[in-house]
């Protein structure tokens, strides 16, 4: 893969001047890796699990190489013909992303999930689920614990199909999120911990096949015990299309808006609105081109601890823009081989100053297959 500003670095910065040794912005990156997937059945059970280990090495930013490890079990379960459901636990290891943190020195996050699903169909046409969810977030650097998370969210629904035939969704669920190494100031260390109350509506219309609508609307709450004045709510929703227009033709779109809590000392949650398009077109059996664009912006709140927040609330402390923009070609000249030649093109702007980019990334990845197909 080859990266033309890997360190997300405005246009007029270089990396000595932000504190690296090194005068390359862009590099070149080889990340060797091999996986071993499958699944085990038995009755009507069935195990699903999947390993790897990817090795990261840059030509001349030897100081960020580093090696991960990714796993994944999904157990699929049922009992009677009543109730089924799954349970999952996985874990990711990534390099933190410049885009959002830049450092001289690598930062290994490893994100650990847990996952459960039990749904109960009293007939055909109506479903009962609830379900929990666990995401530990965890940084290798002292200076990057209190950015060391855990949030727990639990969901409980009730679906039922309409006269129409598409299935409608009512849900409510609650999130609890806690930063155990954080705190708001040095001298009062205030808990940042919050919940999240969360009541929606959704439903998912099938119009063919391989075609269909999904739409959720809701409404969502924070709010933070030991500090009340930083509590806020608003509207969250999403919408999504896919379309098969043909054989060889597919269409995607979709917009969703979101209160999210943000990994950033010095601000307390965003709203994130993003919309993306996209198409794939199936050039043979063999060959696949995709393409399409992703678009964001996300609104930071302000410093919780500063003078103007305590009397008159959370004011905007940074929008960003973001659009990615890609083209990807796969190709599968034999059963067991795939190769896929990608291209993104990046561009954010900010009303901070040192938050604007620009980046081209190339990656072509090659891949063989061994065991049974």
């Amino acid at each position: 893969m080859r990266d033309d500003n890997l360190f997300r670095l405005p246009d007029a910065e270089t990396p000595r001047s932000v504190g690296l040794s090194t005068d390359h912005r862009d590099d070149q990156m080889l990340a060797p890796f091999a996986s071993v997937a499958g699944k085990v059945q038995g009755g009507r059970q069935e195990l699903d699990y999947l390993g790897s280990v990817t090795r990261q090495d840059f030509v001349h930013n030897r100081g960020f190489d580093e090696t991960f490890r990714n796993y994944s079990l999904d157990w699929k379960w049922q009992l009677t013909n009543d109730w089924d459901g799954d349970a999952s636990n996985s874990l990711q290891e990534s390099l933190t992303s410049f885009a959002s943190y830049f450092s001289t020195v690598p930062n290994r996050e490893s994100t650990h999930t847990d996952h459960f699903l039990a749904q109960w169909h009293p007939r055909p046409d109506r479903r009962i689920g609830v379900r929990y969810d666990e995401i530990r977030g965890l940084n290798s650097l002292s200076s990057r614990n209190y950015f060391d998370f855990r949030s727990s969210t639990g969901r409980a629904e009730i679906a039922f199909d309409s006269a129409l035939g598409h299935e409608i969704v009512l849900g409510v669920s609650e999130n609890r999120t806690e930063y155990p190494n954080r705190t708001i100031v040095s001298f009062a260390p205030i808990d940042n911990s919050f919940r999240q109350h969360q009541v929606d509506v959704s439903t998912r219309y099938a119009f063919s096949g391989k075609s269909s609508i999904d739409i959720l609307y809701g409404y969502a709450k924070r709010y933070y015990a030991d500090v009340p004045n930083r509590n806020f709510s608003g509207p969250v929703g999403s919408a999504s299309l896919t379309y098969q227009a043909g054989a060889r033709l597919a269409l995607t779109a979709g917009i969703s808006r979101d209160l999210n809590g943000i990994d950033d000392l010095f601000r307390i949650y965003t709203i994130s609105t993003s919309a993306r398009a996209g198409f794939g077109y199936a050039v043979s059996t063999k060959v696949q081109f995709e393409a399409g664009e992703n678009a964001s912006r996300s609104d930071y709140k302000g410093d919780p601890s500063n003078l103007y927040t305590l009397f008159f609330g959370p004011a905007p402390a940074r929008i960003d823009r973001e659009r990615d923009i890609y083209s990807r070609l796969i190709w599968s000249p034999r059963d067991r081989w795939n190769i896929q030649l990608q291209q993104m093109l990046s561009h954010r702007t900010s009303t901070t100053t040192g938050f604007d980019f620009r980046d081209r990334t190339v990656q072509i990845q090659l891949s063989y297959r061994v065991g049974a197909l």
